[in-house]
């Protein structure tokens, strides 16, 4: 969904806001277990009437959506359709993902095939091939971690200016 809203040029907030429940009893009557469920109430207003839409966005940085809200905004110009479309932004994640990983690979001076093993690992292909935003996470942990390796094993050194803003970035 927050994918969909940065193609629609929604980068910081969700148009008519974020939906955070319709009522907390729409929640609980699918939970088999309601009777365990205590506390209704939140400062003594029942829990159904206090939530609706949140005017304060999602949280989200739009900038770990944004390859997948590129492909659907072709998608949409294209009239492609929606199984390509949930495949293609899929494939795109994956993409930028293992970008990063053959970057963090190349850099690293040592522990090539450990940063390999890591970058191909089930679970972070896995997220790195979904909507997920933790893709670029993980593919930016790999990229300062083969940095920071780079740093320790080059001779002489010395942390400047360029390595800051290199790593502040």
């Amino acid at each position: 969904g927050r994918a969909f809203a940065v193609a629609n040029g929604s980068l910081f907030d969700v148009p008519g806001g974020a939906m955070v429940s319709n009522g907390m009893s729409q929640i609980t009557d699918l939970h088999l277990a309601k009777q365990t469920l205590v506390n209704t109430t939140i400062h003594g207003q029942p829990i159904a009437e206090g939530f609706g839409n949140s005017t304060l966005g999602n949280g989200q940085f739009f900038l770990a959506y944004l390859p997948s809200a590129i492909v659907i905004f072709f998608f949409r110009i294209f009239h492609g359709g929606i199984l390509p479309l949930f495949y293609a932004g899929r494939i795109i994640n994956l993409i930028v993902y293992a970008i990063c990983a053959y970057f963090a690979v190349k850099t690293a001076p040592r522990f090539k095939i450990f940063f390999a093993v890591v970058a191909l690992m089930p679970m972070s292909l896995y997220i790195a091939a979904s909507y997920n935003r933790d893709f670029l996470t993980y593919a930016l942990a790999l990229l300062l971690a083969a940095y920071f390796t780079k740093l320790y094993f080059e001779k002489g050194l010395v942390v400047g200016r360029k390595q800051t803003v290199i790593f502040i970035i």
